[in-house]
């Protein structure tokens, strides 16, 4: 052996001493291509900044998360296949040549089934337990159980065997295993650990003795195949797994970009939202203003129809009557000149409301009435506008009039829109009555002032009774045909509930029936 290390020796320093103190060609001249050397400069740097990052971010939890299996069918199949390696093992180790150390596999044998058993058990684990902790409990335990089960046990036991073929291949079968399932990078330094800790252990309970190895013995032959097989999960395992973790960083990656893309997708809708429920609002409100347009344009037309009808008669009449008078004064006696100028009169009157209501009828909203609030006598405003209403506008119905007054009774109110609330009530009840009784009561209490006037006409139609004080809306049974009427019950409302008060209609069998209060 030292003839041969002697004669390597010689040849090395000939080869040298010919080719540099003979100056030959060839040899070392240094590194030309310089591309390779700072490539590998490269990535051993990269491969030291991504340890350092790996020792600073490390995380225990978290790699055992990673490492764990996200399905339960694989701790089940692991579970069964740790109860089978006990079985194998409690039929291959001759356990009465132990002698009084045999006392051990009791406790060993009973734990490793318990292991399996536990494992393969994992999906029915007690459900009264939270699957959080459940979770946190085998991904702790999985790493360990196998380390303990698959590498110190398996190992162990070729030991107690004296290195039976049978074990050995087992324990072969356990590494490979146990490196599928880990990976190289933890597989490789759990089987030195696992190797040295069964020795000692063995050592320990066996009395100390001694473990050598020899060149072709047992022992020296499985050093040689954990070497061998370290070697090929390098070999083999190593790129794939490397792979495999590259891939999952780049899903990771673009879960990551994902997740940004979603939280950029889910700003862009929640503006295209925002933009959607302003392009909503606006869209709303147009047809809003379409509708009060398509309103006002309705409502022009009605005043028209009430100008063409309500105005032009009575214009007309005053017109020819004043004609009349002009032209043949001196043939009328004193009866006919009361006639006319009655008739005159009456149509001015008439003509005279009409316009105020026209007039009143840009401020129908009870916050705009701009009210002038006197002290007066109710009473009396009330008696006048009755006894001229039926002057002016009675003529020759058969109609009667009961009023129940309660004398003096003072408010501030403004005169002129109550005037004109009383008149419109008034005008209402005689116009839409050919005969019966108008009842008009007037009575103030604690709290308010309440007026009631019911007739005996046409009434109003019970689904019509809450749109009588809209502009220009007339029960069905009472509207004429050009559209005239309708203006006075809304200046009323208008006019009440500027005051603060409250006015509504009742239909009846026979006509109907209006009250309103205001608050003292």
């Amino acid at each position: 052996m030292l003839g041969v290390l002697f004669a390597m020796l010689c040849n090395a320093i000939f080869l040298m001493g010919s080719h540099y103190l003979l100056k030959q060609p060839g040899g070392w001249v240094g590194i030309k291509d310089k591309n390779y050397y700072l490539e590998k400069q490269k990535n051993n740097k990269s491969w030291i900044g991504k340890f350092s990052k790996w020792i600073n971010e490390f995380n225990l939890m978290a790699s055992l998360r990673k490492i764990s299996p996200n399905n339960e069918i694989t701790y089940t199949a692991l579970g069964v296949y740790f109860a089978l390696c006990t079985i194998t093992t409690m039929y291959t180790t001759q356990v009465e040549l132990l002698g009084p150390n045999a006392q051990l596999m009791k406790i060993i044998y009973p734990f490793m089934l318990v292991t399996g058993t536990a494992m393969s058990l994992y999906p029915i684990w007690p459900l009264s337990v939270a699957t959080s902790i459940k979770k946190t409990i085998i991904q702790i335990w999985y790493p360990i159980a196998i380390f303990y089960m698959l590498i110190f046990f398996s190992f162990f036991f070729i030991i107690v065997s004296k290195f039976a073929m049978l074990q050995t291949a087992l324990f072969m079968m356990n590494l490979m295993i146990a490196s599928l399932l880990l990976g190289w990078r933890l597989i490789l330094p759990l089987i030195a650990i696992g190797f040295y800790s069964s020795v000692q252990f063995y050592q320990y309970y066996f009395g100390g003795e001694s473990f050598i190895i020899h060149f072709g013995s047992p022992e020296f032959i499985l050093l040689y195949l954990m070497l061998v097989v370290s070697l090929v999960l390098i070999i083999f395992l190593k790129p794939k797994q490397d792979y495999l973790e590259a891939t999952e960083e780049k899903v990771e990656t673009l879960e990551t970009e994902t997740v940004f893309l979603g939280h950029t997708n889910i700003t862009l809708s929640e503006k295209v939202s925002d933009l959607k429920e302003t392009v909503d609002y606006y869209d709303e409100r147009d047809h809003q203003q379409q509708a009060e347009i398509d309103r006002l344009g309705a409502t022009a037309q009605k005043i028209l129809n009430n100008v063409n009808h309500e105005l032009r008669l009575p214009i007309g009449n005053v017109m020819n009557f004043s004609e009349m008078l002009q032209d043949n004064l001196e043939k009328y006696d004193k009866e006919h000149l009361k006639i006319i100028s009655k008739e005159v009169y009456q149509n001015s009157n008439r003509l005279s409301s009409m316009i105020l209501n026209m007039l009143d009828l840009a401020t129908l909203n009870a916050n705009k009435l701009e009210l002038d609030k006197k002290l007066v006598n109710l009473s009396e405003i009330v008696e006048d506008r009755v006894k001229l209403c039926r002057k002016v506008y009675l003529q020759d119905k058969s109609i009667d009039f009961k009023l129940t007054i309660q004398p003096e009774i003072m408010l501030s109110v403004d005169p002129n829109y109550f005037k004109q609330t009383i008149d419109n009530l008034v005008i209402n009840a005689i116009n839409f009555s050919e005969k019966g009784v108008i009842e008009i009561t007037l009575k103030k209490d604690s709290k308010n002032v309440n007026f009631i006037i019911s007739d005996q006409g046409k009434g109003i139609p019970p689904n019509e009774i809450y749109d009588v004080f809209t502009a220009f809306q007339e029960g069905s049974n009472t509207a004429s045909k050009a559209q005239g009427r309708g203006v006075g019950l809304a200046l009323c409302k208008a006019a009440i509930r500027a005051h603060g008060g409250d006015i509504e209609a009742e239909s009846r069998k026979v006509g109907a029936l209006i009250r309103f209060v205001i608050p003292v």
